[in-house]
């Protein structure tokens, strides 16, 4: 974990990684979901680039990557109150990944904080909802969301865990 400058190299890289993330969640949401019974159960694969951008930069630096794209989606999406959801799980998401790589990480791998922040994500999404609803009965779906956060989180970690490998020169 790195503590980098605000300067234009570092932001550019910040710019980059943000677009390529809402790119990945733009060609994700062409796709129905994962369970037909929970529509916000999907890969997320537009967190390998918030978990990428965690290990290359700090906390501060990729919540503005997060506000950023989950400002610019709903441009595309049209639908507002997914911001409410997208950048509380994105949020939420993040800093645990955050905490658990400051306290635990290399014991913990990449795939483990990556599999926190799938479980973390879908929790706080939950929340939410029950809040919006005015209802908890909508925390039956946490098993579920639980197990898809969880594949979901192995699957990004994997990808990232293999970038990270890569001898890809600097940008």
């Amino acid at each position: 974990m790195q503590s980098p400058n605000w300067n234009s190299k570092n932001l550019t890289k910040l710019a980059l990684l943000t677009g390529l993330s809402l790119i990945m969640f733009l060609v994700e949401s062409l796709f129905p979901p994962l369970l037909p019974f929970a529509p916000g159960a999907k890969l997320g694969l537009s967190n390998i680039f918030v978990l990428i951008s965690l290990l290359m930069f700090n906390l501060p630096m990729t919540l503005i990557m997060i506000i950023a794209k989950c400002s610019i989606a709903i441009l595309f999406t049209g639908n507002v109150m997914s911001l409410l959801y997208s950048l509380t799980g994105g949020i939420f998401s993040a800093v645990i990944m955050y905490g658990t790589m400051g306290l635990f990480f290399p014991k913990v791998s990449v795939i483990g904080i990556s599999l926190l922040g799938g479980i973390a994500h879908n929790i706080a999404q939950l929340l939410v909802v029950s809040l919006v609803l005015e209802s908890f009965h909508i925390f039956a779906y946490l098993p579920v969301l639980s197990f898809a956060g969880a594949l979901a989180g192995i699957l990004v970690g994997t990808v990232v865990f293999y970038i990270s490998k890569a001898n890809i020169p600097e940008l």
